[in-house]
Order: structure tokens, then C-alpha cells, then sequence
């Protein structure tokens, strides 16, 4: 009896520890109840959904990006099965308009899948094996017969070798790349120097995406080098021009502008365009190395760049046949401007639009910026006052606050904008089911994802709760 007594302030001191965890696990704001749900499962479960989709190109891409979600979560073998069935998939369906889309382009979309394969296989360290699969896929390419096609997938696939090659030693890697864009031209009957320029200048970009700048560097330099050969002017500044945005993506904002004057020199040597566009190709230049300059972290050096741009599009003549390039211009400054969160700047540009083609194109970035800066009244304020104009129907414009509030975790706010019944495509819905995660019951959510009628919208939810617990996964709640 006196063992049982001592026994009692044990047990009601366990009851309330019990007690305080399950307070703590209310408050942890179902981020652990989250990780109970298997998200191989779930992705399991959006790839039978998407079996049911019965549009094959949809269903494809329902697949790939369900494909794309199993890698990032490790299962590469669930993802490898899930791609080679949209690939199996592939090779049944007709080509589809226009109908001079043949089977080599198809084939081209396959390799494509492939090469999603291939990366992953390098991601999970499986160089050999990815290289192999890579080589095996140079020989399929080799079968199109089309050169511009060969050509194109041809350079694609050398780009993607940079990606998944050996890094430890770049001045080799990138000689190996110059022998590898060598056969290329060969072998697609292009024998322009200016297309060895462009490989090359496509070869610097691919070195900054997977982050080795130095390589970069030097492809950029080997680029300027073969430049100063071109004889035609018209070659040469459209080397220039792509070589001077590069530059600007490595943060060279002197480098890029001086680059871009060569480029300038060059076009105003080509007497058979007009001045307008020539005027029209310099602000446009500009606009791209402000837009590579965002690109590159730099925000300050990239306004700068930009306000130049606006200045130059203010120079342009806007009468008669000059008011359509003006307002191009003006609608890849209000582009530019929204991302890098100067609605002001992008408002003034797309209200200088006099050209009615270009109206509203710039409004889905400015409104996806006024969203991120935490303004969606402000946001709905815009779409208001541009809802009057031609080509801009409110609807549509409410339907881009809704996508940008639920890419920003704001579901409320989303659902307050538009309603689910009125708007509910796959991207919509997708990142709406990713957001509910980090609020709400993930169960909950879950049986929410499959409350969907249409297979494509369920299979996109499902996936969204997917990758909103794949996110919740890498960055837990503190």
C-alpha cells in the first residue's frame, strides 16, 4: 500500500506533463501533425488522379511537375517511374495543332523529359550513371532529322552537360564545351560564326545558374574575343547585346554598359533600318541589362539602369509608326519596375502605354508586387482603375491578386478576392492547397484537396499539399 502511495505523485506528475505537451502540440500550428502525413503518399495519390485526366497533354504535365515534386522529396525512383510513364504516354498521342508539328518534335520533348532525369540522377551524385543516360540521349538526338531541330536540341543538351559535368576543373570543362559545341555545328549544317558566339554566350548563362562565375568570366571573355572576328555589323551587335546582359547578370554594371556601346556603334552602321527601331534597339538593350542587373542582386545599379531606359523611351517619338515600339518599351520598363518592387515607376510606364496592343501586359507583375509588399487593397485599388480600359477585364485582373495572395500564404485574402467557385485553375488551386498547409489542419486540408470533382484540379491540390508540407519539412516552425 505504501509502494501504490508513492506511486501517486508520479502518476499526476506524468498527467500534467502530458497535459502541457498536448497544450504545446495545439500551438505548434500543425506543422508536426504535417510530417505524420506521408508526402510519398500524397504524390502517389496526385499521379492516380492525374491517370484520369483525360486531356493527354494536360495529363502530361500534371505528371511531370507531380515527377518533379517526388525528386525534390528524394524519391527519385518514384519520380523515374512517374516520368517514363509520361513519356510511354507521349509516344501514343498524335501531334497536335498546327499540323506542322511532326513526331520529331515529340521526340524533342521526350529527350526533354529525359534530360529532367538525367539532372536528377547528378543531383542524387550518380555522375556516371547520369552521364551515361546523357550520352544515350545524344545518340536518340542525333536520329531528328530536321537541322534546326537537331540543332536546337543539340545545344540544349550541351547546356545541360555543363550542369551535370565535372566542376573541379572549369578552363578544361569549358574546352571540352567548345569541342562539344564544334560537332554540334557540325552536325546541324550551321556554320556561322556568329552562331559559335551565341553557344558560347548560352554556355556563360548556364555556368551562372549553377553558380560558378569564374567559368562564366571566361566564357564571356572567349565570347568577346570571337566577336571582334565577326565582320557583319548586324552579327555584331546581336553578340553585343547578349554578351553585355551576361555581364550585367555578373553584376558588371560598367562592363555591361560599355559592352552595350560597341553594340550601339554596330547598329548605327546598319543603314538600311530605320532610326526608330535603331533608337528602339538601344532602349531596349538597356532595359535588359537593368533586368540582368535585378537578376544579379544588384537593385540599386539595376533602378539606375532602368531610370536611363525611361529616359531614352521618353526621347522616342510617339506619332504615327513609332508609337507601338514606344510602348513596347514602356511595357518591359513596368515589367522590370514591378520586380523590382517600384510599382511607382511600373505604374507611370504602363499608364504612358498609348499603343492599346500593349494595355494591362505589364499589370500582373505590378499587382503581384503591390501583393508581396503586403498592399492587396492597394493592389485591388489598380485593378479597379485599369478595369476601364480595353484589354483589361477586372476579372482576370482579380484572378492575379487571388494567385498572388495564395503564393503568399495569404488564403483569406485570397479566397476574399475571388471566389474558388469562379476561378479555379490548376496553378490557383496548387498554390492555394500549399498555403492551407501552413495554417490550417493538414488532414483537413488533405480532405479538402480531394473534395474536387475535376481529376486535373484534385491532382494539382494534392500536390500542392505535397509541396506545402515538403516546404514545412525544410523550414520547421521554431
Amino acid at each position: 500500500m505504501r509502494k501504490f502511495g508513492k506511486l501517486i505523485p508520479r502518476l499526476v506528475m506524468f498527467i500534467v506533463i502530458m497535459a502541457c505537451l498536448s497544450v504545446l502540440w495545439s500551438e505548434n500550428s500543425w506543422s508536426a501533425a504535417a510530417q505524420l502525413l506521408d508526402i510519398g503518399q500524397v504524390l502517389k495519390e496526385a499521379s492516380r488522379i492525374a491517370e484520369e485526366i483525360e486531356w493527354k497533354p494536360g495529363k502530361i504535365e500534371a505528371l511531370q511537375e507531380i515527377a518533379r515534386a517526388q525528386a525534390a522529396a528524394g524519391d527519385l525512383s518514384g519520380a523515374g517511374m512517374t516520368r517514363k510513364h509520361a513519356m510511354d504516354m507521349l509516344d501514343t498521342m498524335d501531334p497536335p495543332e498546327p499540323k506542322d508539328l511532326n513526331q520529331e518534335y515529340w521526340k524533342a520533348y521526350k529527350i526533354s523529359l529525359l534530360m529532367d532525369m538525367v539532372a536528377e540522377q547528378a543531383k542524387a551524385g550518380n555522375i556516371v550513371g547520369s552521364m551515361r543516360r546523357f550520352h544515350e540521349i545524344l545518340k536518340l538526338t542525333e536520329q531528328i532529322q530536321d537541322p534546326k531541330k537537331r540543332s536546337t536540341t543539340l545545344r540544349l543538351l550541351i547546356l545541360q552537360q555543363i550542369k551535370i559535368g565535372d566542376r573541379t576543373d572549369s578552363r578544361a570543362t569549358d574546352q571540352k564545351i567548345l569541342q562539344e559545341i564544334e560537332r554540334a555545328i557540325n552536325m546541324s549544317g550551321v556554320v556561322r560564326e556568329s552562331e559559335r558566339v551565341e553557344l558560347i554566350v548560352r554556355i556563360a548563362e548556364t555556368h551562372l545558374e549553377v553558380g560558378d562565375r569564374e567559368s562564366a568570366a571566361i566564357a564571356i571573355w572567349q565570347a568577346l574575343q570571337e566577336t571582334e572576328k565577326l565582320i557583319g555589323d548586324w552579327e555584331r551587335l546581336s553578340a553585343y547585346q547578349d554578351i553585355a546582359v551576361v555581364q550585367a547578370r555578373l553584376g558588371e554594371e560598367a562592363a555591361a554598359m560599355a559592352t552595350a556601346q560597341k553594340a550601339f556603334q554596330a547598329r548605327d552602321k546598319v543603314h538600311h533600318e530605320s532610326p526608330y527601331k535603331t533608337e528602339h534597339f538601344k532602349v531596349q538593350t538597356v532595359i535588359r541589362i537593368a533586368d540582368a542587373l535585378r537578376l544579379s542582386g544588384n537593385r540599386e545599379a539595376a533602378l539606375r539602369v532602368l531610370e536611363t531606359a525611361r529616359k531614352m523611351t521618353k526621347k522616342l517619338d510617339a506619332r504615327d509608326r513609332t508609337s507601338e515600339m514606344q510602348s513596347a518599351a514602356l511595357r518591359d520598363i513596368a515589367i522590370t519596375a514591378a520586380k523590382l518592387g517600384n510599382t511607382e515607376m511600373a505604374l507611370e510606364a504602363e499608364a504612358a502605354i498609348t499603343d492599346e496592343g500593349y494595355n494591362c501586359v505589364s499589370l500582373r507583375e505590378i499587382l503581384d508586387a503591390q501583393v508581396k509588399a503586403g498592399h492587396a487593397k492597394q493592389a485591388r485599388e489598380t485593378a479597379d482603375a485599369y478595369s476601364k480600359r480595353e484589354r483589361c477585364p477586372k476579372e482576370e485582373l482579380l484572378k492575379d491578386i487571388a494567385l498572388a495572395q495564395a503564393k503568399s500564404g495569404d488564403v483569406k485574402g485570397a479566397l476574399q478576392t475571388v471566389d474558388l467557385g469562379h476561378f479555379s485553375s490548376p496553378d490557383y488551386i496548387r498554390s492555394l492547397a500549399a498555403a492551407k498547409i501552413e495554417t490550417e489542419n493538414p488532414k483537413e486540408v488533405l480532405a479538402w484537396a480531394n473534395s474536387f470533382n475535376f481529376p486535373e484540379q484534385k491532382a494539382f491540390a494534392l500536390l500542392g499539399v505535397a509541396e506545402g508540407m515538403l516546404q514545412q519539412k525544410r523550414s520547421p516552425s521554431p
